[in-house]
């Protein structure tokens, strides 16, 4: 499939021209053409033949953001959870200022069990983005599991200043409270929670 079909495919999105007119980006006219390939194996399901063409680029532009990027959410597709993370790291570290790749080190982490993984990379986002809902969700989801009541309390509430409707913020904030013995402040969460999801199961365990 040559560039052109790609494109009449709509295998080049905007993102990823703006990725390539940056004057960050070197890649060759070649690799640019294995990076659009990759882009069409994938909208085929072929995960496998994208990886190779990803790490043909990456092998050459190993000091890049993007190809190590991309090749971390390939192999995240192919559930290669170990080798995604390494690649995020390295995308991480090539611009230490990105928070991307620490959100998706921290869902690979999930998807493996490493809890410890997800609350360092969390902590990670936050450090680079105070207010980011996923950081701050997926660390509280770890510090209650934890048993680290406090620190989810902390973390829900700093949820909700952000996101004050926000149902999961509210029932990790209600089930902090509960676990610290705080049931009446636990219940009048359980309330705001009960109106924004009628069926939840935590609020009505608290109000019943």
């Amino acid at each position: 499939m040559n560039l052109h079909d790609l494109k009449k495919a709509g295998m080049i999105g905007a993102l990823v021209l703006t990725v390539f007119a940056s004057k960050a980006m070197c890649l060759s006219l070649d690799e640019q053409t294995e990076v659009y390939a990759s882009y069409a194996l994938e909208a085929k399901g072929d995960f496998a033949g994208a990886i190779q063409k990803m790490v043909k680029v990456q092998s050459a532009n190993a000091d890049q953001y993007f190809p190590n990027y991309r090749l971390g959410y390939l192999m995240s597709m192919s559930k290669k959870y170990s080798n995604a993370v390494n690649h995020y790291e390295k995308a991480a570290k090539i611009n230490s200022s990105s928070v991307e790749p620490w959100l998706a080190i921290s869902l690979m982490s999930l998807y493996s069990g490493d809890e410890d993984r997800v609350m360092s990379a969390s902590k990670e986002v936050l450090s680079r983005d105070p207010k980011n809902y996923f950081g701050l969700a997926r660390l509280a989801g770890v510090q209650i599991r934890k048993k680290d009541y406090s620190g989810a309390l902390e973390t829900a509430s700093n949820g909700l200043k952000g996101y004050p409707s926000d149902a999961l913020f509210l029932e990790q904030k209600g089930f902090a409270l509960k676990s610290l013995g705080k049931t009446d402040e636990a219940k009048a969460v359980a309330k705001d929670l009960i109106l924004l999801s009628p069926s939840n199961v935590f609020a009505k365990s608290i109000l019943h």
